[in-house]
């Protein structure tokens, strides 16, 4: 697949707060992407990645913007897209959904070209709840080589993806493309290790839904190394067990070698 332009979002992006690095300590081999959940900041995170001690891998934390939010009134937060509910058959502000992930994409894009064509980094994407799902909505975007509106996204090479407390976006859209997919984006996503956690108690993304999604993607969109975590009476938000078993995850896929 020939790399489509990397083009500027428009209208510019705004965050209230600008991204946060956290720099490898150790031989840098791997840089990811870590997006917050609705109404958080990538400064909520500055605490919680080191305690991965994950020393190889630069962590890049970017911020949302704030905008109107539906499902809190209308009023707004800090928010990577608008969130209408919270349901498989819920309406999805698709045009949000695929400027975020231009956005995110843009970052990755700029790394990679800043590393150079020789650099062993790899690059990976994770998120929290409206985090987690613009992560896999990244994902997707990447190995199919397109976003939700059908338009070219950069190719940027994508080792590992993962999704705590969150949910697929535009899966039926996504299903649907899938029928029109090469074989080379189909053979992308069989290979494409995701991680998807999730609380059994989630008051916020039900836990069902969250285990739909990786079902989802398991299965009618191809990502066959799709692995689901399910963690007993923990609600929405991450728990000790979580992070250990996201280290391990990480050191798996992205080893410091």
């Amino acid at each position: 697949m020939s790399a489509a332009p990397v083009v500027e979002v428009s209208p510019p992006w705004r965050p209230a707060l600008g991204d946060i690095v956290i720099e490898p300590t150790e031989k840098h081999t791997a840089t990811v992407v870590f997006l917050h959940g609705l109404g958080d900041s990538g400064r909520g995170w500055a605490d919680i990645v080191p305690a991965f001690g994950l020393r190889h891998i630069k962590f890049i934390l970017p911020s949302a913007e704030s905008r109107p939010i539906t499902i809190n009134g209308g009023f707004p937060m800090n928010g990577w897209f608008d969130v209408l509910g919270l349901g498989p058959s819920t309406k999805e502000d698709v045009p949000g959904l695929d400027r975020a992930a231009a956005h995110v994409i843009s970052i990755l894009a700029k790394e990679k070209a800043k590393a150079g064509p020789e650099s062993p980094v790899r690059y990976a994407v994770g998120g929290f709840s409206q985090g987690g799902s613009l992560a896999l909505h990244v994902a997707t975007s990447l190995t199919y080589g397109k976003y939700l509106d059908g338009k070219p996204a950069p190719s940027v090479p994508l080792t590992a993806a993962a999704c705590i407390s969150g949910w697929l976006s535009g899966s039926d859209v996504l299903a649907k493309g899938r029928r029109n997919l090469d074989a080379g984006a189909l053979e992308r996503a069989g290979r494409l290790p995701i991680l998807h956690c999730h609380g059994t108690v989630d008051p916020v993304v039900n836990f069902q839904f969250g285990k739909l999604t990786a079902e989802t993607l398991k299965g009618p969109l191809g990502f066959s190394k799709t692995k689901f975590n399910a963690y007993n009476g923990v609600g929405h938000s991450v728990s000790p067990e979580e992070v250990a078993d996201i280290r391990a995850w990480l050191l798996e896929h992205l080893p410091p070698a």
